[in-house]
């Protein structure tokens, strides 16, 4: 694998298949840290205690990844987005890198999505070789001269 995350975020709705991508990627070994959010409310409270932490103890948003589904409850994926562009708008332009990762097959709701700084659109089931098609990617736009 080309690099390595400081911390991913899984949001989604799904305690099974938050609990799987987690046993996924630490497998992998992708990450220092994996958080689980439950909807969008909870993933903004998550990325407003890591910024609100000593820079000396706060992730690069440059190492950040985040795999966020669409249809959760309290707040969905693009009220997530909305409100991730409206508060960390800094974070997303260092490069906070965000994969969609959802069950939807509506082409409205996918191009929701490109309104928004996303890395890719994945389909569910997480999977390995989906896992590391993206680390591919987001490693190689990062490397200079990108």
């Amino acid at each position: 694998m080309p690099g390595k995350f400081n911390s991913i975020l899984l949001v989604d709705d799904d305690r099974t298949t938050n609990h799987f991508n987690k046993l996924l990627l630490e497998d992998m070994a992708l990450a220092e840290q994996i958080q689980l959010a439950s909807h969008g409310q909870e993933a903004l409270s998550l990325i407003k205690e890591t910024v609100s932490r000593s820079p000396k103890e706060q992730p690069s948003p440059m190492t950040s990844l985040i795999f966020l589904d669409l249809y959760m409850p309290v707040m969905n994926g693009i009220e997530f987005l909305k409100a991730l562009e409206q508060q960390y708008k800094e974070a997303l332009q260092q490069g906070l890198c965000i994969v969609l990762l959802t069950s939807s097959s509506q082409p409205g709701d996918l191009e929701l999505a490109k309104n928004f700084r996303i890395a890719n659109v994945l389909k569910k089931p997480l999977t390995s070789e989906k896992v590391k098609l993206v680390v591919r990617e987001v490693f190689k736009a990062r490397e200079p001269g990108k």
